[in-house]
């Protein structure tokens, strides 16, 4: 599997997707593990940190407190096991591994540089058929960076505080306008209660 930017696995031609659907029924573990390694950063507890692995087999990343450049030994791996068959065909995997899809989605892009670029671009329900020429377009749109998101995210959490949940349901906020409720004077002040690991991070990555 070849990586064009360094970043994002691409299989460059016919004979490279055939070798990995062959890797992939022959030795699943291995073929998933080291995408899922490279692909995704996951969270070492003993030194409280951020890392994938980078193409020189180094785990590399970011401090979980303090949003420094980090690493982990080239040894070191974030689960126990890859693929865990002795319950099959119940199997687990990335046994022991901790990751976030948070962290994965918004935090890093945020982190290695990559902040202003468009992170969600958000679109109401609602068509105007006027708008761009006559084409038509939605009546809201709305464009946010990664920066930005890094914000937004944060602060709609802090607008639950007040709600007790439970594990089981699920929380929705209102669709038509992506900040709503951040212009609610008591939600305001969600934003100005920034966990400190978002205030370090945004202070090296200001908006």
């Amino acid at each position: 599997m070849t990586h064009h930017d360094g970043v994002w696995g691409i299989l460059g031609s016919q004979r490279d997707e055939d070798q990995a659907r062959a890797q992939a029924a022959s030795d699943p573990a291995t073929y998933h593990s080291a995408i899922a390694a490279k692909e995704l950063h996951w969270y070492d507890t003993s030194a409280e940190q951020w890392v994938s692995q980078t193409g020189t087999d180094a785990w590399q990343g970011w401090h979980a407190g303090s949003g420094a450049a980090s690493s982990a030994d080239a040894g070191w791996t974030p689960w126990s096991s890859a693929l865990d068959a002795s319950a099959a065909p119940f199997y687990r995997w990335f046994v022991d591994g901790q990751t976030n899809a948070c962290f994965n989605l918004l935090d890093r892009h945020v982190l290695s540089g990559r902040g202003e670029k468009q992170a969600l671009v958000f679109e109401g329900d609602r068509w105007d058929p006027s708008k761009n020429e006559g084409r038509g377009g939605p009546v809201f749109e709305q464009r946010l960076s990664y920066r930005e998101l890094l914000v937004e995210v944060p602060a709609r959490a802090g607008t639950q505080k007040p709600r007790p949940q439970r594990w089981g349901p699920h929380c929705a906020e209102p669709a038509q306008y992506p900040r709503a409720n951040l212009l609610h004077p008591g939600r305001a002040a969600a934003r100005r209660d920034l966990h400190p690991r978002f205030r370090r991070i945004l202070s090296q990555n200001p908006i």
